[in-house]
């Protein structure tokens, strides 16, 4: 940096080398190969594009001293960029992991184990391969954010990894084992985050007052049954009682004392229905009396018919 504040980047190999080892996983593992490292050296060589380069790398330094390095700047600018190269520094770990090492340096190995000659075995290593970036993707996208166990490999399952490799297929295993290991996890977390907690809420907040208010409901209507209907119960059968035994004591006969308790508590009845009645409606004393008349006439009749049949 000159006297005057002007920034000017110099790229040349070793430059690029350093960006890309402090910077960048993907920059610094394209370096591992050769025929890039013999282009870059070869673009490098032209000065309008070495010159271009410096221009661009001093023109994006220039503006992030002025927004970002700032201290004028805004607390907001600031999160958001180093949530943006947070994001960015991620999907460029991914793609070193599932493209470059786990998918260019493997195919690049086998291809170097069968003699450079393609065959059969690009189809499995695809296979293989898809299965690789499946399982990874479990394991980065599921396992870790909702914290579950760490996966078991299948190779530890069978008591040896080296089993995993005879098939040409390892990271098939390695799947079916990863799809299992999570599928338990997953559900003895639902167990006991989610179901667990449910089921106790459910019966502390609803389950165990409905059935509090049920018993005591039960206890009420218990309660008020012996204190209001048992007694009328007993009343009107104790009243039923007397009047048959009354009437039989008489009578001496079992139909007519019948006959008679039947007039009886007809005329109990009546004469309480007429004490309602007067009470709320006094114009219907007539109607009433008219009624019991006629009950009480039949039941005379009645009477003198069952003596009539007695005899």
């Amino acid at each position: 940096m000159s006297s005057n504040n002007q920034v000017k980047v110099v790229v040349d190999k070793d430059t690029v080398s350093k960006f890309a080892s402090c910077q960048s996983a993907t920059l610094n593992h394209l370096n591992k190969y050769p025929p890039l490292e013999k282009t870059l050296n070869y673009l490098l060589s032209f000065t309008l594009f070495s010159k271009s380069l410096s221009v661009v790398l001093t023109l994006l330094y220039r503006i992030k001293e002025a927004t970002i390095d700032s201290p004028k700047s805004p607390s907001f600018l600031k999160v958001g960029y180093e949530r943006i190269v947070s994001v960015i520094r991620k999907f460029d770990e991914l793609f070193n992991l599932l493209v470059l090492r786990e998918g260019l340096d493997e195919f690049l190995d086998q291809l170097k184990n069968h003699n450079n000659k393609p065959g059969f075995w690009v189809v499995l290593y695809l296979v293989d391969y898809v299965a690789n970036v499946s399982n990874l993707v479990l394991k980065e996208f599921v396992a870790k954010p909702l914290n579950l166990a760490k996966p078991t490999k299948e190779g530890e399952i069978n008591g040896t990894v080296e089993s995993l490799k005879e098939d040409g297929l390892p990271h098939i295993k390695e799947l079916a084992g990863t799809t299992k290991s999570l599928g338990q996890g997953i559900q003895s977390k639902l167990q006991s985050d989610y179901f667990e907690p449910t089921k106790n809420k459910l019966q502390q907040e609803y389950i165990e007052p409905t059935k509090g208010k049920i018993n005591g409901t039960k206890e009420y209507v218990t309660e008020k049954y012996g204190e209001f209907i048992k007694p009328k119960y007993d009343a009107a059968y104790q009243t039923v009682s007397e009047k048959y035994e009354g009437n039989f004591t008489k009578s001496e006969s079992v139909p007519r004392a019948i006959v008679s308790t039947g007039v009886d508590l007809g005329n109990l009845t009546l004469e309480k229905i007429k004490v309602g009645v007067a009470k709320a409606e006094p114009k219907a004393k007539s109607v009433v009396n008219d009624v019991a008349k006629d009950v009480s006439k039949t039941a005379t009749s009645i009477a003198q018919d069952v003596d009539n049949l007695t005899k």
